[in-house]
């Protein structure tokens, strides 16, 4: 393959008349990969999305930039309210800073309840927040990702899509290691913070944690990671069960497949 056609998979969008006449020969040839394109309602879900997690990554960039300043300043980073700096230049940097901290906290409040208000229009989200360790924000994150449970052959396709398993690499029957596959990144920080929550509580997940450590022998960062796994399957189930999540109970779900609602 040379540079030429390597930059046409690559690189730009592919509107002329040349690049046309490829794809439709990469096409023919059964060389093109299907693309799921959801519709106006997710696409507004994962703006959403996207918008809170921007709005958390600025407040605790507001937090540090306080805390930098009050320990330049000679004092403690984690002092708040009615703090007084001598110079009033730094004085009306923290003001400000402050200022943007309480419209922040408003802001984060207000999609809050937004996330509480889709958890009621959506049942797949509802259903999801039954799941151990999984809340509202959670819950509408999954279900804007994932859309539709049979975009997915089985568990393991899932699984690959969450990044929580790795892929062989094998050319000529041999086995060059394991590589993460091309996953999304925000499921797999949803499933690895949701597992973190469950465990201690009363729950499935949290036994399979403790019987995996004390029964099994598993190292806790082994444990956690089975547990992690168990969990995105158990949310798959849900999703293709239509039902919320029970424990110790199965369920049969749409083309006589058997998925498993507990452990």
């Amino acid at each position: 393959m040379t540079p030429t056609e390597i930059n046409f998979y690559n690189e730009g969008p592919k509107t002329d008349k040349i690049d046309a006449t490829k794809l439709v020969q990469l096409l023919k040839a059964g060389l093109m990969k299907e693309v799921y394109h959801s519709t106006d309602k997710f696409l507004y879900l994962r703006r959403f999305v996207s918008g809170y997690e921007d709005l958390v990554k600025a407040g605790v960039r507001l937090k540090n930039q306080r805390y930098s300043l009050l320990r330049a300043c000679g004092k403690r980073g984690f002092e708040w309210a009615g703090t007084k700096l001598d110079s009033e230049g730094d004085q009306f940097v923290l003001d400000c800073i402050d200022r943007q901290i309480e419209a922040h906290k408003q802001e984060k409040e207000g999609y809050e309840k937004e996330f509480e208000r889709l958890t009621k229009d959506y049942p797949e989200i509802s259903h999801q927040k039954t799941l151990p360790g999984i809340g509202p924000i959670h819950a509408v994150k999954i279900f804007a990702r994932v859309v539709s449970p049979y975009r997915f052959a089985d568990k393991g396709h899932y699984l690959s899509y969450t990044g929580l398993v790795k892929l062989e690499r094998v050319s000529g029957g041999r086995s060059y290691g394991r590589k993460n596959s091309r996953y999304c990144r925000q499921l797999k920080s949803v499933y690895k913070t949701s597992t973190w929550a469950a465990i201690g509580g009363n729950n499935p997940i949290n036994d399979y944690y403790e019987y995996l450590i004390q029964d099994k022998g598993y190292p806790e960062h082994n444990a956690r990671h089975k547990a992690c796994r168990q969990l995105a399957i158990l949310s798959l189930g849900v999703f293709k069960s239509g039902k919320k999540y029970q424990p110790y109970r199965r369920d049969h779900v749409k083309g006589n497949q058997e998925v498993k609602s507990g452990l």
